[in-house]
């Protein structure tokens, strides 16, 4: 049986090899990007891209989910204190929050309706460095779910 610490070291190690993930596939799309513009682009012009350009919002949900992750995984370190002075206590993340966190990493690299999924699919097909990082998140995640 876990107990709450390795609840939280498992959603740290996902966290952490999620955004290794995250990296590799940015790297890989600023690149195919670069490659259709026929110029490098620099670090920020990347950014305002990723941020600003519509036909890459399918990126956010990445992104967010990232964020989401770390921000549970903070607060069940310390206290969440809002604007208003009130705090919400520490969070205690049990079994079913892994498994939350764990599928909806699954659905949006993998699942055909997520909008990322198609571009993941086509740089993990062409990058050996995100094929290894991926190969060690589907470990932390454990074995495919079932499409019965």
């Amino acid at each position: 049986m876990h107990s709450v610490t390795g609840f939280i070291a498992d959603l740290e190690k996902l966290s952490l090899q999620l955004k290794r993930v995250h990296r590799l596939f940015l790297d890989s799309e600023k690149l195919d990007i670069e490659t259709k513009l026929g110029q490098k682009l620099a670090p920020l012009d990347f950014f305002n891209r990723l941020t600003q350009d519509p036909s890459l919002a399918w990126m956010k949900s990445l992104s967010s989910l990232i964020a989401e992750l770390d921000e549970f995984v903070d607060h069940t370190k310390k206290p969440k204190k809002h604007l208003d002075g009130t705090i919400d206590p520490i969070r205690v993340p049990t079994l079913e929050d892994v498994d939350r966190f764990r599928s909806r990493i699954e659905f949006v690299l993998l699942n055909p309706a997520s909008k990322l999924a198609f571009h993941y699919k086509i740089h993990l097909a062409e990058n050996p460095d995100l094929v290894m990082a991926h190969a060690e998140l589907r470990s932390l995640l454990g074995p495919p779910p079932n499409d019965d």
